[in-house]
C-alpha cells in the first residue's frame, strides 16, 4: 500500500493525476492510484473547461458512468470551472470568487462537484496536460506528459484561446483574461496599489466586464475600440448610447473606432498608450478583450474543421464516428437558423451541448434514434449594477424595435413572417428574461403594443 501511496504521489507531479485524499481508507486510495493506471477509457475529453464538467455531471446523472469510463484531459492544473466567474466575481474587490467556490456545476445549480465527487464517479482527471496527437487508427490520445491513452470516443472541447495582439508592452503590463493564471495575474496588478488608470482594447463581453471590474477597484479604464460604438456585433446603436452612458457617468473614457497603435515606457513603467486616432491616454496596466479564435492545429487530418471549427452533425459527431466535439470549437446546424453552420462561444451553449451529447450516447447505448441539437442561443453579460441578456439568434432576423426607458432598453428581431427570432433585454427582471425566452422559443408573432405593454 505505501509503495502505490509514493508512486501515486510521484504521478501527481507529473500531471497524472491529482485524486488523493488522506482522510479515504486504505483500500479507497489503492482503488483510485489503480484507476489512474488505466491507460484505455470508454470516453476521453479533450479539454477541462466547462463543457467537461457539465458533460461528466451528465454522464453521472443518466448512470453511464464505471471505472475506466471517463478521462478528462486538462491543459489547466485544476478540476473544471465556471469560467465566465473570470472577468465577473473573480475580480471583485470585495469577496472576490476562488476555488473551489466555482467548480462546475455551481452556476447551472446542479452542485459543486470537487477531488472527491470525480473519484465517487470513478472520473480519471489527467490535470496540467494537454494532447499533442490523435491515432485514430490505434483509437489512441499522446499527451504532453509522455502518457498515451486510449478511447473508445473521444469527445473534442478544447474551446477557444484569446486573440492575442502584437503589442511593445511588457507581459506583466498586458494581460487577458482566458484563464485562471492570468485572471490572477490581472487580480493581482488591480489589488497592488499602483494602477490608478487603465487601457482596456475591446468594447464586447471580456472588455466592457473587465472595465467594470476595474472601476469596482477604483481604477478610471479607457475602453478602446475599433468599433463604432460599444458591443456593436449585437448591440443597435441607441441601446449602446445608454450601455456607453452607464460608463461615463463612472468617469470612465471610451475611444470608438480606435486602436493602440503603441504604448509608451518611462523610466522602465508602463506611462501610456497611443491611439490610432492621434490621442494620448495615460495608463498604468493594458487588458485585451478582443474575441476568441479556435485552434484546431490538433484536429487537422482527423476531422472535417471549418473556418476555426470542427465540423459536426445535430448529434455533435464529427466525420469520423467516434469522435464529437462540444462547447465553443464545435460548428453545430442552428436549427432556429435553417441548420447554419455556427459555433456559440458562451456558457449557455457550454452546457447544453454537453447534457445533449450526454442523451445521445445514452440513446445510442439503448439503440434508439439519438436526439437533434435544437439550441435557442442565449447571451449575456454583467457589468457595475446592470446588466443584460439576448434571448434568440439576431442575425437571422431584422431589427425591427428599440427602446430606453431609463436605465432599461430593449431590442427585437423577427424574420421575414414577422416571428420573434430574438429578444434583448437590458436591466430587466429574471423573469422577464424567462419570458423573452418563452417567446422566442414559440416563435411567437411581434406585437410592438403587447411588447410595450409586457416589458416597459
Amino acid at each position: 500500500f505505501f509503495l502505490s501511496l509514493l508512486v501515486m504521489l510521484l504521478n501527481h507531479f507529473k500531471g497524472i493525476s491529482s485524486h488523493i485524499v488522506f482522510s479515504r481508507s486504505p483500500f479507497q486510495l489503492q482503488h483510485n492510484f489503480l484507476r489512474t493506471m488505466a491507460t484505455h477509457f470508454s470516453y476521453v475529453v479533450l479539454g477541462g473547461g466547462n463543457s467537461a464538467g457539465y458533460f461528466a455531471d451528465a454522464l453521472n446523472s443518466r448512470n453511464l458512468l464505471k471505472d475506466n469510463t471517463l478521462a478528462i484531459v486538462s491543459a489547466e492544473d485544476c478540476l473544471p470551472y465556471e469560467r465566465p466567474a473570470l472577468s465577473k466575481g473573480f475580480l471583485n474587490k470585495e469577496s472576490p470568487a476562488r476555488l473551489p467556490g466555482f467548480h462546475t456545476c455551481v452556476g447551472g445549480g446542479r452542485g459543486r462537484h470537487n477531488d472527491d465527487w470525480y473519484d465517487d464517479c470513478g472520473i480519471t482527471v489527467f490535470k496540467g496536460v494537454h494532447a499533442t496527437k490523435i491515432d485514430t487508427i490505434r483509437k489512441t490520445v499522446h499527451l504532453s506528459n509522455g502518457q498515451s491513452v486510449g478511447f473508445e470516443k473521444l469527445v473534442c472541447a478544447t474551446g477557444l484561446k484569446p486573440r492575442t495582439l502584437d503589442l511593445n508592452g511588457d507581459d506583466g503590463d498586458v494581460h487577458y483574461v482566458s484563464n485562471l493564471e492570468n485572471a490572477s495575474k490581472l487580480y493581482d496588478a488591480m489589488t497592488s496599489g499602483s494602477v490608478k488608470k487603465a487601457v482596456v482594447i475591446g468594447g464586447g463581453y471580456i472588455g466592457t466586464e473587465v472595465a467594470g471590474k476595474l472601476i469596482e477597484h477604483n481604477i478610471t479604464p479607457t475602453i478602446v475600440t475599433r468599433g463604432k460604438y460599444l458591443m456593436n456585433k449585437l448591440f443597435p446603436e441607441d441601446l449602446a448610447e445608454v450601455y456607453r452612458a452607464s460608463f461615463e457617468e463612472k468617469e470612465a473614457l471610451v475611444m470608438t473606432e480606435a486602436s493602440v497603435k503603441e504604448l509608451v515606457y518611462k523610466k522602465g513603467k508602463l506611462n501610456s498608450a497611443v491611439l490610432s486616432n492621434g490621442k494620448t491616454v495615460p495608463c498604468d496596466v493594458v487588458v485585451v478583450g478582443v474575441g476568441s479564435i479556435a485552434d484546431v492545429s490538433l484536429y487537422e487530418g482527423v476531422v472535417d474543421c471549418d473556418n476555426g471549427g470542427i465540423t459536426v452533425d445535430a448529434q455533435l459527431r464529427s466525420s469520423h464516428p467516434d469522435i464529437f466535439a462540444m462547447g465553443d470549437i464545435a460548428k453545430f446546424p442552428l436549427v432556429c437558423a435553417d441548420n447554419a453552420l455556427v459555433q456559440q462561444g458562451h456558457v449557455t451553449h457550454a452546457r447544453a451541448s454537453a447534457d445533449h451529447l450526454a442523451r445521445v450516447l445514452q440513446f445510442e447505448k439503448e439503440l434508439s434514434a439519438p436526439p437533434v441539437y435544437d439550441y435557442q442561443p442565449y447571451f449575456y453579460s454583467r457589468y457595475l449594477s446592470y446588466g443584460w441578456a439576448c434571448c434568440g439568434f439576431p442575425s437571422v432576423g431584422s431589427l425591427v424595435f428599440t427602446k430606453t426607458e431609463g436605465d432599461k432598453y430593449g431590442a427585437v428581431w423577427t424574420n421575414d413572417s414577422g416571428a420573434i427570432v430574438a429578444i434583448l433585454l437590458g436591466n430587466f427582471s429574471g423573469e422577464k428574461v424567462d419570458e423573452a425566452k418563452k417567446l422566442v422559443a414559440k416563435v411567437s408573432l411581434f406585437n410592438e403594443n403587447d411588447f410595450n405593454g409586457n416589458f416597459f
